[in-house]
C-alpha cells in the first residue's frame, strides 16, 4: 500500500474564463494511471483542494480528472503527473451545454482598437453577417484567428503570412479558408525540425484538394492544423500566395483524432464544436503555461 502521497488544486472556470461563481455543486472524479478511482464526490467551486492522494512512483500517478455538473458539458484532462510531496495545479472549464455566444467584444468597433490585425485582414460587411446569422461560424473564425496569433513560426506569428480571408465560401464553424504568403509553407517546414509541428499524412484524404498539411503538437489537445493548397495560388499586392487551410483538431494523438472526432463527425455529418475547441485549447494552454488563450468573447 502506497505511503506516499501528493496534493491537487483544482480550479474551475467559466466560460467568460473567470472563476466559477455561486455555489454551483460540481461532481469531481479522479482517477488514477491504472484506472482505479481514486476519489469521487460533489463538491462547490470555484477551487477544491484535494490533499494526501496516493502516489506510487509509477506511472499510476498519472491522473485524470473528470467533471461534471447539471446541464453542463462535461470536461477534464489528463494527464495530470503527481509527485511527492508536491502540490499540483490544475484549472479547468465548465461550460453550459446549451451556451449562448456573447460576442460584444468582437464587435467591430471593438476588433479596430483590439485588433488592429484581425480588422485590416477581414471584411466588415462579411463579418458583421457572419456574426448576426452563423454565430458558431464566427466562434470558430475567432478561435482560430487567436491560435493563429499565438502560434509563433520564425521570428513572426502564423497569422502574420496571412494576406487575405476567403470570403466564398465562408468560414465555417471548425475552419477557413485564406491566401497566405509562400512563406508560410517554408516557415512550417521550419517548425517540424524543431519538434512544434508534425506532418500530417494523406492530407488529401479528409482535405480534397490539399497538397499538405500538418498538425501543432504543443498542447495534448486543441492543436492547430495548417493545410496547404499550393496547386491554388494568387498575387495579392504583388506577392505570391498559395491557399491554405487553419483548423484546430481535438486531439493531438493522429488515431485519437481520426477514431474519436473525424469518424464521429463523418458519421453523424457534423462538424468540430468551436464551445470544445474554445474549452480545450484554453485548458491546454493554462496547462503549459503558454499564453492564455482567450478569442474575443465569451460562453454564457
Amino acid at each position: 500500500m502506497s505511503r506516499l502521497s501528493a496534493s491537487l488544486m483544482l480550479d474551475v472556470f467559466d466560460g467568460a474564463r473567470r472563476p466559477l461563481a455561486g455555489a454551483q455543486r460540481v461532481l469531481i472524479r479522479l482517477m488514477d494511471g491504472g484506472g482505479r478511482m481514486v476519489w469521487e464526490g460533489y463538491r462547490r467551486g470555484p477551487s477544491v483542494y484535494f490533499r494526501k492522494l496516493p502516489v506510487y512512483g509509477n506511472f499510476r500517478d498519472s491522473f485524470k480528472i473528470i467533471l461534471a455538473a447539471p446541464r453542463c458539458l462535461t470536461t477534464g484532462f489528463a494527464p495530470v503527473h503527481l509527485r511527492s510531496d508536491t502540490l499540483a495545479s490544475v484549472d479547468l472549464m465548465l461550460l453550459p451545454q446549451n451556451g449562448s455566444f456573447d460576442f460584444r467584444p468582437a464587435l467591430w468597433r471593438e476588433l479596430e482598437q483590439t485588433r488592429p490585425r484581425w480588422a485590416r485582414l477581414l471584411e466588415r460587411d462579411c463579418y458583421e453577417q457572419l456574426m448576426e446569422r452563423r454565430p458558431a461560424a464566427l466562434a470558430g473564425l475567432l478561435n482560430l484567428l487567436t491560435a493563429l496569433e499565438q502560434t509563433p513560426l520564425g521570428e513572426a506569428a502564423a497569422l502574420d503570412y496571412l494576406a487575405e480571408l476567403i470570403w466564398d465560401p465562408p468560414p465555417a464553424q471548425d475552419r477557413f479558408f485564406a491566401w497566405a504568403t509562400t512563406e508560410l509553407l517554408d516557415a512550417v517546414h521550419r517548425a517540424v525540425e524543431t519538434g512544434h509541428f508534425a506532418v500530417s499524412v494523406l492530407p488529401g484524404v479528409f482535405h480534397p484538394g490539399a497538397t499538405a498539411s500538418f498538425r501543432e503538437i504543443r498542447f495534448p489537445v486543441g492543436n492547430l492544423q495548417l493545410t496547404f493548397h499550393a496547386g491554388e495560388r494568387r498575387r495579392i499586392q504583388g506577392v505570391e500566395c498559395l491557399k491554405v487551410e487553419p483548423d484546430i483538431d481535438y486531439y493531438r494523438d493522429p488515431l485519437a483524432h481520426a477514431l474519436l472526432e473525424v469518424l464521429p463527425n463523418t458519421l453523424l455529418r457534423r462538424t468540430s464544436d468551436p464551445r470544445i475547441v474554445y474549452m480545450l485549447r484554453w485548458t491546454a494552454t493554462r496547462r503549459t503555461g503558454a499564453p492564455e488563450f482567450a478569442p474575443p468573447y465569451a460562453i454564457a
